[in-house]
């Protein structure tokens, strides 16, 4: 089974090279945590200082913008927040819809925790520790 950023990487076929990591690192940020809304500081924070912050930042715009590979939908949906005083609102964004169908449409979610141990023929069965 492909991974998230193997499935991303799906999404951006003619991009490769210094420029594209980052944009795997956001996205996969945004497909793991599909149903936050994450701000830019969010986001920088969850980096964890691997990128520059306006490299992380650019990532962030191009994700909100159309891509022709989830037919004319952005990757992130963004929402502006009023702030109080001066400057502008802040940003924040979550995994579209169009991205989240596209990305796990094969694959079905766990909700469930695995039973610790399994009753056979009467006896009980404990799994090994991983």
């Amino acid at each position: 089974m492909a991974s998230i950023e193997q499935r991303i990487e799906h999404l951006f076929p003619n991009r490769k090279g210094k420029d594209f990591r980052p944009i795997v690192v956001v996205a996969s940020l945004f497909a793991e945590r599909r149903g936050q809304w994450l701000k830019h500081a969010d986001v920088i924070r969850l980096v964890n200082e691997k990128f520059a912050n306006s490299t992380v930042l650019k990532a962030y715009k191009r994700l909100s913008c159309p891509l022709d590979s989830l037919n004319g939908h952005s990757f992130i949906d963004t929402e502006s927040i009023k702030k109080v005083g001066r400057g502008g609102p802040i940003v924040r964004g979550r995994l579209s819809d169009a991205a989240s169908e596209k990305l796990f449409s094969l694959v079905q979610p766990v909700y469930q925790e695995p039973t610790s141990c399994l009753t056979w023929q009467d006896r009980t069965i404990i799994p090994p520790y991983r």
